[in-house]
């Protein structure tokens, strides 16, 4: 039925009805005791049958993602709306930027990424998943004293990391790598993109 169709009628094809879950399964209307199940006497459904029937149709949609739960939830599968919610349930919210195949790479690695977080091996996966195909190097400073520090000692430069990547990036891939390196490396230490 096209646009117009749909239009003059006023009721949508079969093709772009909701699914009827629950009154396919018949759940809520069968359901009900004998007597309010029966006709009436004009020959209509009684009340009962098509209140369920309505609630049936309010239902089905929260009925059918419950029964595809799995695929909801599932990287591979899952919308791009629900692959952002679960991205944002491991403390991963990225933005726009950060492409859709990207956020699915980013999911199917959260225990070492989570694992990592925070090293030189944590953000080189992330921005090997982020932008893939690209030829990074990764370089830290800093040094980290244990025990009681020496008088004499030089004082330790600041933490810092440079990232070196060979050829240019478009301005997508430089907000998505904005992005990474604000999330990832811990808040005190200084960063530095190099393109080679």
């Amino acid at each position: 039925m096209s646009v117009p169709e749909l239009a003059a009628t006023g009721a949508p094809s079969d093709a772009t009805a909701a699914p009827r879950i629950l009154e396919a399964r018949g759940t809520l209307s069968a359901s009900l005791p004998a007597i309010h199940r029966s006709p009436r006497a004009d020959g209509s459904e009684a009340f009962m049958v098509r209140w369920a029937e309505a609630c049936g149709r309010v239902l089905d949609p929260v009925v059918a993602l419950l029964d595809n739960l799995p695929a909801y939830v599932d990287p591979h599968t899952a919308p791009e709306s629900m692959v952002d919610v679960l991205l944002a349930f491991v403390g991963m919210a990225w933005p726009p930027a950060v492409g859709l195949a990207a956020k699915r790479r980013l999911l199917l690695h959260v225990a070492s990424i989570s694992r990592t977080r925070g090293t030189v091996a944590g953000l080189r996966l992330v921005i090997e998943l982020v932008l893939p195909d690209r030829d990074i190097t990764i370089a830290n400073g800093g040094v980290v004293t244990l025990g009681a520090p020496d008088s004499a000692a030089a004082p330790a430069p600041a933490p810092s990391v440079t990232v070196t990547i060979k050829g240019a990036l478009s301005p997508i891939e430089r907000a998505a790598l904005a992005a990474v390196l604000a999330d990832q490396l811990p808040i005190h230490t200084a960063h530095e993109v190099v393109f080679a």
